[in-house]
């Protein structure tokens, strides 16, 4: 009897210590933003790419960034989704206001290219169930298997609320991009606003570097955000085919 508990035990466990490598930590040990700048002015960043960069955006850099590297590009865009014509059924849209989405680019001396892509909530906003995505055109790159993780953070929180997360292991992956879903239990709390900031490396196919990517993110509106949807990635795209009533999603083609 004893054995089988043992058995039992062991298997929870290891089950247990699966799920959580989903969601392992990264290393949140705090840098001076004065420190991370000076880091960023080192990899060729400008001053005014800098002054674009969140606290959390650049620590992100500083985490996963070759030591070799070298500043490539920044690219960012408030996106929504238009409306459609009058007498048409409109879908939910996430105005202008409310979301951005920014790429950063460095060239290593291996050949690859580390991408930073990353989304801004500019107001308050639950994340659970939602999902951010992001491809390149597959017939010119290939993403470099293993190397991709998502941090995200809640910004300017009140005493108590704290969410942070870390993914290493995308929902969906092909060799043009990685979407990330949140679980329906992280980011419920409804304050001020959140930012995700992915990182991850592609090779070019060719001697031509296309510095095109789609960013692509789903909002499940839904309060206990429990709405069913798929994820697809394409040759260049990420979508969420036949998404339910209460899902809004909305995309940006950016060059770094």
């Amino acid at each position: 009897m004893k054995k089988i508990t043992v058995l039992i035990f062991l298997t929870v466990f290891l089950i247990l210590l699966d799920s959580i490598g989903a969601f392992a930590e990264e290393n949140t040990t705090e840098v001076g933003e004065h420190e991370l700048n000076d880091f960023l002015k080192n990899l060729g960043v400008p001053l005014d790419v800098i002054n674009e960069l969140t606290y959390a955006g650049k620590f992100e850099i500083y985490n996963t960034i070759d030591s070799d590297a070298v500043f490539d590009g920044y690219s960012e865009q408030d996106v929504y989704l238009p409306e459609e014509g009058i007498g048409e059924i409109s879908p939910m849209s996430i105005p202008k206001s409310q979301l951005q989405l920014k790429v950063t680019g460095f060239k290593n001396n291996d050949g690859s290219y580390s991408i930073y892509p990353s989304f801004i909530w500019k107001q308050k906003a639950r994340l659970r169930n939602d999902s951010f995505g992001f491809a390149l055109d597959s017939s010119n790159w290939s993403t470099v298997a293993g190397i991709v993780g998502l941090n995200v953070h809640m910004v300017n929180a009140t005493a108590g609320h704290t969410d942070y997360y870390y993914y290493d292991r995308p929902s969906t992956s092909s060799y043009a991009g990685h979407v990330f879903k949140i679980p329906t239990n992280h980011g419920t709390t409804n304050h001020l606003h959140y930012e995700g900031h992915a990182h991850f490396k592609a090779k070019p196919k060719g001697s031509k570097v296309d510095k095109r990517i789609i960013l692509r993110y789903g909002d499940d509106t839904t309060t206990r955000g429990t709405t069913s949807y798929g994820i697809s990635i394409g040759v260049f795209s990420v979508s969420y085919p036949n998404p339910k009533g209460n899902f809004r999603q909305t995309a940006e083609t950016l060059s770094w």
